[in-house]
Parts: structure tokens; sequence; C-alpha cells
């Protein structure tokens, strides 16, 4: 919330371009804008400014949830997408909340037949967070097929998004270019995102290992960064060139877009334990579209919402599952060298590396995975007559 706090008074106190500049954040220049919102909503209502930001919070919540209840048809999906929506906003105060109408409108419309009006409330988003540019491939590839590759269609789609972001750029230039690079340029492992660079910055940590010694900050200088990094571009490109071979449904965007950004959450360096949330709310919108998909939403609300709670609970001191048997079977293997013995001497030695993150983390991976390995094996387009069945 302080972070929040800094970034909207600056706003405030210097202005939309200099305020957003001195913040030097990695979040494009709307989430400033939005936090000074309810810095002056405080004002207004003679509250403390946190509470204003919260009203903003709990607004945005508002919205989200009844365009959830309105297109849900499962009561059990529409109670446990409302728990992480509640955990992520109201509870821990982050601000992906902001990102959840605008990109369930984007589909709503896509849904709809309203291209253009998607294009807009996407661009939107982008300009809250950057990590639905994540996605954005796939978005261009969809608008592409909608318009039949013509230019005037796609004109016709991408025009007010084309105006809002030359805006943009002209009213924020560099500092609006530093953010994003900064956004995409984190130098540590992982930022407490439960993924296989969580599993393996917790090995390097251990004393004496023999692929790695130094401090934290020499990370990006260890051999897993290119490894991690090399299976980040083929699972992406492997996952759009598979969108590119589907019938490009909007059931096959929003498929598609989860499993491309489960790739970044999975492989990516520096990720925060908050990024899982795009797929958590493009899962949401997939289950709203295509019913059928409601188990798999149910599924990425479920690890979503465990990742917060693994590392901030309810009152931001972190869950752990120790349990006596997996810490004696720890000490046990902990003396006896071999493949396992760096992870056994992560739990009994870094607080931070508790035996069920490390679960936690195996679990989101080999999920990604199965993902991945379903969309491989169906990846023919299917034919006009004969309905596809949903694997997943």
């Amino acid at each position: 919330m302080g972070h929040w706090l800094k970034a909207g008074n600056n706003v405030i106190d210097f202005g939309f371009v200099e305020g957003y500049r001195l913040n030097q954040q990695e979040h494009p220049p709307g989430l400033s804008i939005i936090m000074s919102a309810g810095i002056r909503l405080s004002l207004l209502l003679d509250i403390l400014p946190a509470f204003g930001i919260k009203i903003i919070l709990f607004c945005f919540f508002l919205i989200s949830w009844s365009l959830i209840e309105k297109h849900n048809s499962s009561i059990v999906a529409t109670l446990i997408v409302t728990m992480v929506l509640s955990l992520n906003a109201l509870v821990l105060s982050y601000v992906d909340i902001l990102l959840a109408p605008f990109l369930l409108l984007t589909f709503i419309s896509l849904k709809n037949q309203q291209p253009a009006r998607a294009a807009i409330f996407f661009t939107l988003a982008s300009m809250i967070k950057f990590y639905p540019l994540i996605i954005a491939p796939f978005m261009l590839v969809y608008f592409l097929s909608l318009a039949d590759y013509k230019v005037k269609k796609l004109l016709n789609i991408s025009a007010w998004p084309i105006v809002l972001l030359a805006v943009t750029i002209l009213v924020y230039q560099w500092s609006l270019l530093d953010a994003l690079y900064t956004a995409f340029s984190h130098k540590t492992l992982s930022a407490q995102g439960l993924n296989v660079n969580w599993l393996i910055q917790g090995s390097i940590r251990t004393d004496n290992h023999p692929l790695f010694s130094g401090t934290p900050q020499n990370y990006e200088k260890t051999v897993f960064v290119n490894f991690t990094q090399t299976l980040l571009a083929f699972f992406y490109v492997s996952t759009l060139w598979l969108f590119l071979r589907s019938g490009k449904r909007l059931e096959d965007l929003l498929l598609f877009s989860i499993i491309a950004h489960l790739s970044y959450f999975v492989f990516a360096i520096g990720v925060h334990e908050n990024h899982l949330y795009l797929s958590f709310v493009l899962s949401v919108a997939l289950a709203m579209i295509k019913p059928s998909y409601t188990l798999l939403a149910i599924n990425i609300a479920l690890m979503n919402m465990m990742n917060y709670l693994f590392f901030y609970n309810l009152a931001g001191d972190g869950l752990r599952i120790w349990g006596q048997g997996m810490t004696s079977m720890c000490q046990y293997l902990s003396t006896h060298d071999g493949p396992i013995y760096p992870y056994c001497t992560m739990v009994l030695n870094n607080t931070e590396m508790d035996a069920s993150r490390i679960i936690m983390s195996i679990i989101n991976t080999l999920f990604f995975l199965g993902l991945w390995v379903t969309a491989l094996k169906n990846r023919e387009p299917a034919s006009n007559n004969i309905p596809r069945r949903n694997p997943y």
C-alpha cells in the first residue's frame, strides 16, 4: 500500500507526466493515475488515503464480480473466483483487480462480435499493467483473422487503440519506455513466483552447490538463466504456432493465451507471485464463454490463491505446511549426497523455501506441461461439421 500511496502522491504533487517519471515504476501511467484518484477520493471523504485506494479497488471488484456472476453458470466457480478476487484486492491490496473488468469486457465484446470495442478494452488494460502484452501476439492474430487479413478492416478494429497508444507515447515519451524496459528486465531468477526458477533459486542458495557460488545479485550470470529462457522461448513460440494452426475461435484464443502466459509464469525471470493473475482472469473469461472449461478455471483460480497464501496468507506472515514427517525425511536425506540433496538442505536451511512451496512449484510446472501436451495432441483444427470435444 505504501508503494501505491507514493505513486499517487507524486502524480498529485508534480502532475501526471512528471509524477509518473518520478515514480520510476515498472507499470504504465494508468496505474499511477488511478492511485492518485484514490487519494483524491480520500481527501474528499476525509478518510485515510489508504482507504481511498481500497474504495477504488472495491469498486473494480464489484464491477468484475457482477460481470462474472452475470455470465457464469456455475455457483461453485463463482464462489471460488470471488474468494480469489477478494484475497487479491480487498485483503492483500494487489492492484491486479484493476485489469479484470477491462479484460473480461474484451472477451465479452468479442463474443458479441464487437472487435473494435474489444481492442479498446484490451488497450486500456495494457495501460494499467504491462503483462497483458504477453498475450498481445495472440490478440493480433485473432484480430487479423477477424479482419480476413485486410488492411481496411484491421484499421477499423484498431483505429482507437492506435490513437490511445500514440497519445500516451507522445505525452510520456521516455518515461513509458523506461517503465516497459524495467518490467521485462528483472535480474533475479524468481521474485516469489512458484515456478521452475523458484526451485533453481532455492537450490543454488545452498552451500557448496557445484553449479553456483555467489550472492543472489549474481543469479543472472548463472547457466540457469539461459536454460530457462530457452525453455520459455520454445514453449511460447510453439504455443503461438499451435494457435496459428487452430480454428482461431474465441475459445482457442483464450486457451492458447492461457498456455502462453503460463509458460511465462513457469519459466520467465523475475516472476512475482501475483503474475499468475492474468491466466486466472483469462480462464474465467473462457469459462464464461464456454462453460465446459469451468473446471480448468477453478484449477487455475486455486493455483493463483495458493501462490498468495504461501507468501502472505491473510496477515502477511505466509502459509507454511511443514509436518514432522517432511522435516524428518529431509533431515535424513540431507545427510546423503545425491540429486535430492540440494532441495533437502534448502528446506532445512532456508525459511523462504518451505517444503509446501517446493511442492506447489512442482504442481504449477506440471500443470502447465500437461496443458501444453494436451494442446499439442489436439493441434488439428476442428471440422466445420463435427464439434470438437473439450479435452481439458
